[in-house]
Parts: structure tokens; sequence; C-alpha cells
């Protein structure tokens, strides 16, 4: 059985994606205006109390800066901790 019959049946894949906590960091700041533009459309900050739209449109534009940051990363390379990689990381998240 190939995989995709096997997510089709419910199994779930193992979990071996790897996460830039300098990702979610730099994605996080993006977010905050975000978040507060459809808190403010929805009367509350309580994500729960939002329309589904609007919370599928906050983890989308997370999400979507998430991977703006990695694919930064895939462009200029990681050189493993030098000094480069955090000058890049500073001049990224800015």
């Amino acid at each position: 059985m190939n995989h995709q019959d096997k997510i089709k049946e419910g199994e779930r894949l193992p979990n071996v994606a790897r996460v830039s906590m300098k990702g979610i960091e730099y994605a996080l700041t993006k977010l905050k205006g975000r978040y507060q533009e459809i808190a403010k459309e929805n009367n509350t900050f309580v994500i729960h109390n939002w329309q589904r739209e609007d919370r599928v449109d906050l983890f989308n534009f997370f999400t979507r800066e998430y991977l703006n940051y990695a694919n930064k990363q895939c462009e200029e390379g990681v050189s493993g901790g030098t000094k480069e990689q955090i000058n890049n990381n500073k001049r990224i998240t800015k």
C-alpha cells in the first residue's frame, strides 16, 4: 500500500518535519498586525469565536510568512552558525 492510500485510510504519517524557531519568531512578528485586524472585524480577540474563514485566513497568513522565511534560507543557504548566518537571520527578520 502506498503512502497516499494510507493517508486516505486515516493513517498518520511519521512526524519527520523540522521547524525553525527563528522562522516561527519571524512569522509571529509579521502575524501581529493581521491578528489585530481580524480580531477587530470579529469584535473579539478570542480566535475560537471568529468566523471559520477568518481563522483559516490567520493560519494561512502565518504559514505563508513562515514559508517565506524558510524560502529565504534556501535561497541564501545556511552556513552552520557562522557570523554570516547570524547576520543573514538579523537581516531577514527586520
